[in-house]
């Protein structure tokens, strides 16, 4: 009859059974409880009868602190789970260009610059970037040793009005102002951020698809002379055909072409004998979908990183 009474009961107030059973075991409490419940019981004799209704509630006061303190270290695992995921923290410098960083720099193994959308008329560097950034994606690689700083538009007009240049009259296109170290406040500042790092993936997007109008560097990649760059670059073409059907859409590699045009990122790193890929996916005037363009630009983040990562 006793497990029959604190049954009944711990369905009546939706609590756990053994925790009631624990707390309930006064026989004359179970007595008046079977009473109120319908069990047939003898009269309750015992000292200190209280009003049936105080039965439940004293079983209430006592089960209460537990599913608070329940509740409590649950409320602190969502909260930390929030932190972690919308907690990054946003750099602005003094020239308005937002950055991001991703682990400890002083004691990280490899340095990794990821910049896009230096071009306006090229977002999908900044659209990839910025998703990434929001879901704290890059954490995993921090924990693995990598420092990345992020910088998904360092061209925030151009961005916003889909132009290629800044509101610059002498130096207008920002990646052709890195002759020396920089020609200008938006380049010099880019350079403070990145210049040094050990490797810089760069995100422009071409206007067509090389293999059909060798006169677009779209759909290529365009590694330093080194053997991370190179190796990166042969991993991501051959992941990214892997979803390529149409054979004149597919990515390849151009060798020693990073720095054809002269004072860009590319030949800033060449001068510097720095690793750096540049990436161009066939994007302008949306030529393609900016949900496909924003997944190679994933596929390429990605093999880059778990390759320096695995080092």
């Amino acid at each position: 009859m006793h497990q029959e009474v604190v049954t009944a009961l711990a369905l009546h107030l939706e609590v756990d059974y053994w925790r009631l059973l624990h707390i309930c075991d006064d026989d004359c409490v179970l007595c008046r409880l079977q009473q109120l419940l319908g069990f047939a019981a003898p009269t309750c004799v015992r000292r200190n009868i209280v009003p049936h209704a105080d039965y439940v509630s004293i079983c209430i006061k006592r089960v209460m602190p537990a599913t608070v303190l329940t509740l409590y270290i649950v409320l602190i695992l969502i909260l930390v789970y929030v932190w972690k995921r919308y907690s990054v923290i946003e750099y602005l410098t003094a020239n308005g260009i937002r950055y991001y960083d991703f682990g400890d720099r002083r004691s990280a193994r490899i340095s990794v610059g990821l910049i896009g959308s230096v071009h306006g008329n090229e977002p999908v560097g900044h659209v990839a970037l910025s998703e990434l950034v929001r879901d704290a994606w890059f954490d995993k690689f921090a924990s693995r040793g990598l420092f990345i700083r992020v910088i998904p538009r360092p061209n925030p007009w151009g961005l916003k009005n889909g132009m290629r240049y800044q509101p610059s009259m002498m130096h207008p296109d920002i990646n052709r102002n890195f002759a020396g170290e920089g020609t200008d406040p938006t380049s010099r500042e880019i350079l403070r951020l990145i210049g040094d790092m050990d490797m810089i993936i760069d995100i422009h997007e071409g206007y067509d698809f090389h293999l059909l109008n060798p006169q677009s560097v779209g759909s290529t990649l365009s590694p330093s002379n080194s053997g991370d760059a190179i190796a990166i670059a042969k991993l991501a073409v051959s992941r990214l055909n892997q979803d390529i059907i149409d054979p004149f859409h597919k990515f390849i590699i151009l060798f020693d072409q990073a720095c054809v045009i002269p004072n860009t990122l590319a030949c800033y790193r060449k001068g510097k004998q720095a690793q750096y890929i540049l990436v161009e996916i066939s994007g302008q005037n949306d030529i393609q979908p900016i949900d496909v363009r924003k997944k190679q630009a994933f596929v390429i983040i990605d093999v880059a990183l778990n390759y320096l990562s695995s080092r």
